[in-house]
């Protein structure tokens, strides 16, 4: 009886390395060496602002930072992640459409982010002294919003570099140069200067880096995709708003998601406490590391493969996806599910004392990578309406559940809505899924979908 060939290993990795396994991978590890960086310099970030500004500044930045963001939504109307998709869906041969793609998104986002600024600055005190009744934001919200277009401007070239598969240059761009840049100033200023309020120094470090980083990144935008090549079709204004206004719902609740336990702990509670959350919180995102990764590089894969309409190839790709993702993000868990205090004391003592808050966060966040890149997945493939649908509700029960639970049991009843949140958007997600294309994202380890 005759048997098949073996295929010796190392021709067996070659192979696999060949394909889109093989893209994901180098891509996905591109983008992790510079994420990984940023995820260090972003760890001193906070271990600076923990130990020379202490927990109530760290409150006072993060409850200030949301509320910026929840106002950036209107200002960037989905484009941040659609002109992911609108890049991506050009042929790389066509640079000259690619930028006018990348022009029309700025036309619309620049004046969207100043109409957002304006609005921000002018809500400024009624939101310090009536809503969180925190004389903090009373400084820090309007020098955000002088801020906001360049949030803008932030956010849409990042999302235009990924979808020319720049993932190291968009990671480089997005975390580690605005990261760095600021961890500097925050020590300088704390070393050298140190102003009477000094809760506004991370406001200031915050702008500073990403003034710089939009100057690099708009830079390495025009370096990577030069004048000329073939023409193409440019969609119209009309079909740009169309396509991001469902993704901007997507984008908004997914903010809700991350960031209503902060508002909810900003309207119950202290800054000191605020920045004891956050600091867990920003440890339990660690887990979520591989899943940023992959997405940056699956996204525009989604996009095209979709575009082609090759379903089978779109499969694979979300089973090497989901693959790479459970395999990186398994030892960050166990590590900080069974060594939490030996991980927040980085940050000073005071901080163990939250070490349930991260477990029950670092589940979540667990839970989110084991279901693979399902939000980025559907909102690749022509289902961000429904994606937003899954959201808003998810949204809604997040809300729900921390005004419920915070004021009886603080911070930890913050991290149980949030988790619960979380995983009911996977699950939501995946069942989406699974109904539009016949497979759940948490068997596609096992081998390929059919």
């Amino acid at each position: 009886m005759s048997s098949s060939p073996v295929v010796p290993i190392p021709r067996r990795i070659t192979r696999l390395l060949r394909g889109d396994l093989g893209e994901l991978i180098r891509g996905a590890s591109s983008f992790a060496i510079v994420q990984f960086l940023a995820m260090l310099v972003g760890v001193v970030y906070y271990i600076v602002l923990a130990r020379m500004y202490g927990k109530s500044a760290i409150g006072a930045f993060a409850l200030s930072m949301t509320i910026a963001n929840m106002f950036l939504l209107l200002g960037t109307l989905g484009f941040q992640r659609s002109s992911t998709r609108f890049v991506a869906a050009v042929p790389k041969e066509q640079t000259g459409t690619r930028r006018t793609v990348y022009h029309r998104v700025v036309v619309v986002v620049l004046p969207a982010s100043l109409i957002a600024a304006a609005l921000l600055y002018l809500a400024s005190p009624w939101l310090s002294h009536s809503v969180f009744r925190k004389e903090e934001l009373a400084f820090t919200l309007p020098v955000l919003a002088f801020g906001l277009p360049l949030l803008g401007l932030h956010a849409v070239t990042r999302g235009a570099l990924l979808g020319i598969k720049r993932v190291a240059d968009a990671s480089a761009f997005s975390s580690l140069i605005p990261t760095s840049v600021a961890t500097i100033a925050l020590f300088l200023a704390a070393t050298l200067w140190m102003p009477a309020k000094m809760f506004m120094m991370p406001i200031y470090a915050h702008i500073l880096g990403l003034a710089v980083a939009v100057a690099v990144g708009v830079f390495i935008w025009y370096l990577r995709v030069p004048p000329g090549g073939d023409a193409g079709e440019v969609p119209s204004y009309g079909e740009l708003l169309r396509v991001s206004a469902p993704m901007m719902i997507t984008a908004s609740m997914h903010l809700l998601l991350n960031w209503t336990d902060t508002l909810m702990l900003g309207y119950f509670r202290d800054t000191a406490e605020i920045g004891e959350y956050r600091v867990a919180f920003r440890i339990a995102v660690l887990n979520g590391f591989a899943l940023t990764a992959v997405n940056s590089i699956s996204n525009p894969k989604f996009a095209e493969t979709h575009a082609a309409k090759d379903i089978p190839r779109l499969r694979r790709i979300a089973r090497d996806a989901t693959r790479i993702v459970m395999l990186v993000s398994l030892p960050v868990f166990l590590v900080t599910v069974f060594a939490p205090k030996f991980v927040l004391g980085f940050f000073g003592a005071e901080f163990k004392s939250v070490a349930p808050v991260l477990v029950v966060l670092c589940i979540g966040k667990f839970f989110s990578a084991c279901c693979g890149p399902v939000g980025s997945f559907l909102n690749m493939t022509g289902q961000q309406a429904p994606m937003g649908r899954i959201m808003v509700v998810s949204a809604i029960m997040n809300a729900i559940l921390n005004f419920l639970l915070i004021p009886k049991f603080g911070l930890i009843g913050a991290a149980v809505a949030t988790t619960i949140s979380t995983i009911a958007w996977n699950l939501a997600a995946t069942l989406r899924v699974y109904r539009t294309h016949g497979f759940l994202f948490w068997f596609t380890f096992r081998g390929t979908p059919k």
